[in-house]
C-alpha cells in the first residue's frame, strides 16, 4: 500500500483552470493534471492500481446540500416580508401627513375667502 497524504484548499470560490499532482518519483509519468475543477467541491487524487504509477483517478464531489434550499427560502421570505412591513408602513405614514396637510391648506383657503 502507497503512503498517502490529503491535502485540502479549503473552500475555493473561483474556478480551479490545471490541478497537478504527482508522486515523488522522477520520471515524466509519475504525475497528471487536469483542467476545471468545479468551485467548492470535494476532490479526491489516487494511483489506481497503485503499482501503476501512469494511472491516476480523480473523483469530484459536490458538497451535500439538503437543508440549504429551505435555509433560503426562509430567508427569502422573511426579508420579503421585513420589505413588505416596511413598504405597507411608509405608505401609512405618507397617507396621515398627506392628509394633515390637506387639512391644514383647507382651512387656510378658507380663512382667505373670508
Amino acid at each position: 500500500m502507497l503512503p498517502h497524504m490529503f491535502w485540502g484548499i479549503s473552500d475555493v470560490a473561483q474556478y480551479i483552470d490545471v490541478l497537478f499532482a504527482g508522486n515523488i518519483y522522477s520520471g515524466n509519468d509519475n504525475y497528471m493534471y487536469w483542467s476545471g475543477i468545479v468551485p467548492n467541491s470535494y476532490v479526491t487524487i489516487s494511483q489506481y492500481p497503485p503499482s501503476a504509477a501512469s494511472r491516476w483517478v480523480l473523483n469530484s464531489f459536490l458538497p451535500d446540500v439538503r437543508g440549504t434550499e429551505s435555509f433560503v427560502i426562509v430567508f427569502a421570505l422573511g426579508t420579503f416580508l421585513i420589505l413588505l412591513l416596511v413598504t405597507i408602513s411608509l405608505h401609512c405614514c405618507e397617507l396621515k401627513r398627506d392628509k394633515q396637510l390637506e387639512r391644514q391648506y383647507s382651512h387656510s383657503l378658507y380663512r382667505s375667502e373670508l
